[in-house]
């Protein structure tokens, strides 16, 4: 697996590379909130992306988030509990909370050519 790309985004995107495995949502309050009794969609993001890194082992793990919170948490947990993904985890912060589709898109496609030297995603 070359990488794992989490992006905390509602559009639709899939991966053009068997090797690049792409997921684009938002966490979930509930499912936090079913797993450890607190509702929040922040942490279920970063945990999400984090297992998801160990579990499939990639070269890199990819996450771009609109909230600096996501980004400390994913930070703090590299810290914690996933030392063994820190060297091989990126986190990207959208220069803008609120970014229209054709902004998130081009900055989307920036971070991957940046990160994997091209951008084998296809949106629709």
């Amino acid at each position: 697996m070359r990488a794992v790309v989490y992006i905390e985004w509602n559009g639709f995107i899939r991966s053009t590379d068997r090797n690049v495995f792409i997921k684009s949502f938002h966490g979930s309050k509930y499912r936090d909130y079913k797993r450890r009794g607190r509702a929040d969609d922040d942490w279920d993001f970063a945990i999400r992306f984090l297992r998801t890194c160990r579990w499939m082992k990639p070269d890199r793990g990819i996450a771009i988030v609109r909230d600096k919170r996501v980004k400390g948490i994913i930070l703090r947990l590299l810290e914690w509990g996933f030392r063994d993904l820190k060297d091989r985890v990126k986190v990207y912060l959208t220069p803008r909370f609120w970014m229209n589709r054709e902004d998130m898109e081009r900055f989307i496609v920036e971070c991957l050519i940046r990160e994997l030297g091209e951008a084998p995603i296809a949106m629709t």
